[in-house]
């Protein structure tokens, strides 16, 4: 069984392989898209995520999201309607400000 396993990851990894080579999305045998490409790889021309993949591209929780969204928090957020949208930009601004630099003093 564990063999079997093995097997279908390696050819999971090489369907995406390929996808990648000819610039698409990796696909399993039933359509569904392969690994991290389906959050990113689709979305990265997009100017606004949808709460799913602005928590993947910021590689935390969906509810930690939606506890750093404004009002609560400093995630800034686009409503359309009922739609609660994550501008990419912000996304990124968001990470330059929380990065945390090491003390000089700290350094070799």
């Amino acid at each position: 069984m564990a063999h079997e396993e093995g097997q279908r990851d390696r050819s999971a990894a090489h369907r995406r392989d390929e996808a990648k080579e000819r610039g698409e999305l990796a696909r399993d045998r039933f359509g569904a898209s392969l690994g991290i490409e389906r959050h990113m790889g689709a979305r990265a021309d997009k100017l606004l995520l949808n709460s799913k993949d602005a928590a993947a591209y910021l590689s935390i929780g969906a509810r930690t999201l939606w506890e750093m969204t404004a009002p609560r928090g400093p995630v800034p957020v686009v409503r359309l309607g009922t739609a609660v949208r994550y501008p990419v930009a912000d996304l990124k601004a968001l990470i330059e400000t929380m990065r945390i630099m090491p003390r000089k003093d700290s350094l070799p």
